[in-house]
């Protein structure tokens, strides 16, 4: 977290992590974002019918961004909760590769949005089965929060870590990827 509020180089350590004795069958977990992934943002792929059309052309277009790869930007609308905060997350990404930084003051109404949406328990299961999209909007609103002491950023703080710490059961090494990724982003978009 640090990395990403400072634009620094994180300090991973060489880690083999174990999994928990107790298995529980996490196969149904995808880790697949805008930051990571080769799997096309499809509705075999995002079976959840949390994910209108329009939320996955959201989330294919950010990809593109982050390959920066052409991409046509959508005029789709779409519907629900995830919709909604896929968009606010991509509507922040999105200025950020027209050189507005992450913390500018019109990102605000977006990052309030994200923390809205995220207190929706509605989507738990959403996210629990689509952790990596849930990392990149994460990693966006925490980036957008600023480094001043608001409460955005400590709640999408939180919400980070509790993210990163199942990454053990959906994937360390797709969880060190998108977030080294991010800030590869981070770095570029504020030159």
């Amino acid at each position: 977290m640090v990395a990403v509020t400072t634009t620094t180089t994180p300090r991973f350590r060489d880690q083999n992590p174990q999994r928990p004795s107790r298995y529980t069958n996490h196969s149904n977990q995808n880790p697949d974002s805008p930051l990571h992934g080769v799997e096309p943002f499809t509705t075999a792929l995002f079976s959840s019918s949390a994910f209108c059309p329009a939320t996955l052309t959201l989330l294919h277009e950010m990809r593109c961004l982050t390959k920066r790869s052409k991409a046509t930007l959508s005029r789709g609308v779409g519907m629900g909760v995830v919709y909604e905060i896929v968009n606010a997350a991509a509507n922040i990404y999105r200025r950020a590769f027209l050189k507005v930084p992450f913390e500018a003051s019109c990102n605000e109404r977006d990052v309030e949005r994200i923390c809205e949406l995220l207190e929706d328990e509605g989507c738990d299961d959403t996210w629990v089965a689509y952790p990596g999209v849930l990392m990149w909007i994460l990693l966006v609103g925490i980036a957008a929060a600023g480094k001043g002491g608001r409460r955005e950023r400590s709640f999408l703080t939180m919400f980070f870590y509790r993210v990163g710490t199942t990454a053990v059961w959906w994937g360390t090494e797709e969880c060190t990827e998108a977030v080294m990724t991010f800030l590869r982003v981070k770095r570029e978009v504020e030159v």
